[in-house]
């Protein structure tokens, strides 16, 4: 990755970490553990509110660019093997798993569901499912026009707008849903390629975060919605909270400043890792969950959200690099078709 570009490491780092939070938090809130009810309610739709929108805004970041340099063909290929393979080897795996210890986890899994993984996704698998579609989609649209993307984000926001108000059949309302953000991190990318190369204040950053905390604070708590509410104010909260992570992320990388450069780089490694983490958080979350519940006997909250965001991002890192070591350099298969990927 160009030196330039080591903010999306960070960006990516954050909303993983926001990820594994709000899967751990869940877990622990289906478990019984008591949490104080409201402040986990609350904390829960503020974040669901924009972190996935987050996601695919910085899937979209190189879009155009692998579309031109690679050919239609050749990146649905690639996108065959990073996101279509490590969707069925892991819809198995831990649709298996939730199966095989159903009786300790807060999911009820059957055969049935986990065989289903070819129209109904499970869990947080359903972002592979969803990314792929709108890569397959839009690559097949695409144009190397200078009015291909403002015509598509135009559409874009329109089925967004739509998907408010008429309920869409899936996967067509999840497409409808991030479109819009997918294509907006492809605008993002070519403005700023075009436009200046002056790194963004900090202070810009922040104001913008505070903007969307501010709004999303009125929306929750004021006006008493949620993240699956309909409602035209979610993308303005989305939009302003990927705008302030964005540029908060960009001077971040650039700061000299120890302790900043110190926790940027957990930040930024985080970010490195995302794919691994997002494909085993839940599953080593919950085993940290059911070790602490049924094993220890422990049921402090706090406890149990600290050890499984840990374990979450911990584990699958250590798994992930297992394959590092010679005689382990098949688990790589676990994550990615062997093949040479695109860069």
């Amino acid at each position: 990755m160009k030196q330039r570009d080591l903010w999306v490491d960070y960006a990516k780092g954050v909303g993983i970490l926001l990820v594994v939070y709000g899967h751990v938090a869940r877990g622990v809130a289906n478990a019984g553990i008591a949490l104080n009810d409201y402040l986990y309610r609350l904390t829960d739709s503020m974040i669901y509110s924009f972190h996935m929108p987050l996601f695919f805004f910085l899937s979209g970041l190189y879009f155009q660019s692998s579309v031109e340099r690679h050919g239609r063909w050749s990146l649905i290929t690639d996108k065959l093997r990073t996101i279509v393979y490590p969707y069925v080897v892991w819809s198995l795996l831990q649709g298996s798993t939730e199966v095989l210890l159903s009786r300790y986890t807060t999911a009820k899994t059957g055969w049935a569901d986990v065989l289903a993984m070819g129209w109904q996704p499970r869990a947080q698998f359903w972002f592979l499912y969803v990314l792929f579609l709108l890569f397959v989609l839009l690559t097949l649209l695409y144009r190397k026009h200078t009015r291909w993307l403002p015509l598509m984000l135009s559409l874009a926001t329109a089925g967004w707008i739509v998907q408010q108000f008429i309920q869409i059949p899936f996967p067509l309302d999840f497409i409808a849903s991030y479109a819009f953000y997918f294509l907006a991190g492809s605008a993002w990318m070519r403005w700023q390629r075009q436009g200046s190369s002056a790194p963004p204040q900090a202070f810009t950053g922040i104001g913008i975060l505070c903007i969307s905390l501010a709004l999303s604070g009125v929306y929750h708590i004021i006006w008493g919605f949620n993240y699956q509410s309909r409602s035209l104010w979610l993308m303005p909260i989305a939009l302003s909270a990927i705008t302030g992570i964005c540029l908060v992320c960009q001077r971040w990388c650039l700061s000299q400043n120890a302790w900043l450069q110190k926790t940027g780089a957990v930040i930024a490694w985080c970010g490195r890792y995302s794919m691994p983490v997002f494909l085993l958080h839940i599953l080593t979350g919950s085993g940290v969950r059911i070790i602490l519940l049924k094993v220890l006997h422990i049921s402090n909250p706090s406890i149990h959200i600290a050890a499984g965001c840990v374990a979450g991002v911990i584990i699958p890192v250590l798994i992930y690099r297992l394959q590092e070591v010679p005689a382990l350099q098949r688990m790589s298969l676990l994550f990615q078709w062997p093949r040479k990927q695109l860069r």
